[in-house]
């Protein structure tokens, strides 16, 4: 089954194990993102309730996080959708 994403994204590999939000997640958004970091933020606080703050760069510490790029130059685990 196709996940339904927006935007739809130019390559979409489905591989074992998923992404699980929780109340310990980060919205990682670099200035030029902020805005929208933020309003995705706010809309998945309302059906989680989770804080889900959105931070700057990584400060090298590793909490589940939701990056936010336009470079495409950010270091990538085994889950991601960019």
């Amino acid at each position: 089954m196709k996940p339904a994403l927006i935007p739809q994204p130019v390559q979409l590999a489905l591989l074992d194990g998923f992404f699980e939000l929780t109340s310990i997640t980060e919205i990682e958004a670099s200035y030029d993102l902020r805005e929208s970091a933020t309003y995705l933020a706010e809309r998945l606080r309302r059906g989680t309730g989770f804080g889900l703050p959105v931070i700057g760069p990584p400060v090298g510490v590793a909490i589940p996080r939701i990056i936010l790029s336009l470079s495409g130059d950010e270091p990538l685990g085994n889950h991601y959708f960019r």
